[in-house]
Parts: C-alpha cells; structure tokens; sequence
C-alpha cells in the first residue's frame, strides 16, 4: 500500500510540474510580447508628457493605461484559463479515486474521492464565475 501511494505521489507531482511549466511559458510569452514593444512605447511616453506639459491634459495618457490594462487581462484570463482546466483535472481525478473506491467496496476510498471530485469542481465553478467578481 505504501508504494501505491509513492507511485501515486510521484504521478502527481510530475503531472503538477508540467502544468506549472504550461503555465510559465503561457504568461511569459504575452509579458515578453509587450516588453518588446517597451522601446516603442518610450517615444509615446516621451509624447504624451509633452502634450501635459503643454495643457493636453488626461486625454494623452490614457492610451499607456489601456496597454498595461490590456496585458494585466491577458495574465489574469490565462491564469483562470489554466487552474478552471485544472480544477477539472482534479474533478476527473476524484472521479477515478471515487470509481476505484467502489471496485474495492471501501468506504474511504470512496469518500476521499467524492471530496476530490467536489474540490475540482468548486476550482473550476469559481473560475468559471469569476466575471462575477469584478476583479478586472
């Protein structure tokens, strides 16, 4: 039983591993698109102080709010994108956990893998519903 739950363990743990790289390599790429526009950007910020300076107002600045706007969504709708998939995940996991519990007629078994089923789910309702919340 123990090496059942080492080998379990060990799964998970690279499952856990290639999703955390899916993730970095799905934020980077949008941050590091947007730092490369920075150079371009600087001759914009160097426009819009300039139209301050001279009375434009709040009007020019807008636009450089809206770019940093845009990338914060973009992070933020990948990272939900990503714990909802694995909020399923882990739905379908305690949903074999559960399914194993009643092949072997265990009562723990199958509890524990009701409670991971409802845990993924609750991930993956909050994900979905997160417009709900207004956050960005």
């Amino acid at each position: 039983m123990n090496l059942k739950k080492t080998a379990l363990t060990r799964t998970l743990s690279v499952v856990m591993a290639m999703i955390v790289t899916v993730l970095t390599f799905a934020i980077a790429r949008p941050v590091t698109a947007h730092a490369a526009t920075v150079d371009s950007v600087d001759s914009d910020v160097v426009q819009i102080m300039a139209a301050q300076q001279q009375g434009g107002g709040d009007a020019a600045a807008g636009g450089g709010a809206d770019a940093g706007d845009d990338v914060w969504n973009s992070v933020i709708n990948t990272f939900v994108k990503w714990i909802k998939r694995l909020g399923f995940l882990v739905a379908f996991i305690g949903a074999v956990m559960f399914a194993l519990g009643i092949k072997d007629s265990d009562a723990d078994s199958k509890q524990r893998g009701v409670m991971t089923m409802v845990a993924g789910f609750l991930v993956a309702g909050l994900c979905i519903g997160v417009n709900m919340f207004h956050l960005f």
